[in-house]
């Protein structure tokens, strides 16, 4: 068993968070504004790229999203975008494609999922074209979890 905490050990420390909130013309944007930011792919899915300049994450999913992947806010030009960024497709998924053996339900979530670039580089002569494409993949999908979280207004 644990020993109990004893009230004259435990304190309480203020610690300084930053908050980054996404502003336009000096007003915070609100989730109305976000949705209305053109949907446009971060990263391009035939040659896996960053397209622009990513700014942030934002913890806001509207329907029908689920929280099963990244939103991205990036910047294209001189013109903002947001993009939905889903992980990078499980190994097993990865190796049932290259052997051939991938199931009508994993070929339907792989295309809904935008991974459909897949197909192409398993039927190529050259597999290290698919793990190429999967490593540069996975770069740029840690590289974009690891962006700051934005706040928008309610």
């Amino acid at each position: 068993m644990g020993h109990a905490i004893k009230v004259r050990d435990a304190h309480i420390k203020t610690a300084a968070v930053e908050i980054k909130s996404l502003t336009v013309s000096g007003k915070q944007v609100t989730m109305g504004v976000f949705r209305q930011l053109q949907v446009e792919d971060v990263i391009d899915p035939w040659e896996p790229q960053l397209e622009g300049v990513p700014w942030g994450t934002v913890n806001y999913f509207p329907k029908p999203c689920e929280p099963d992947h990244l939103h991205v806010v990036w910047q294209k030009g001189d013109e903002l975008r947001r993009a939905c960024v889903f992980p990078p497709p499980a190994k097993y998924i990865l190796k049932r494609l290259a052997d051939g053996v991938l199931e009508e339900r994993d070929a339907v979530g792989l295309a809904d999922s935008g991974f459909s670039p897949l197909f192409d580089l398993v039927h190529s002569d050259d597999p290290t074209e698919l793990r190429r494409w999967v490593e540069a993949y996975r770069q740029h999908y840690t590289e974009l979890q690891a962006l700051g979280q934005l706040f928008i207004a309610v």
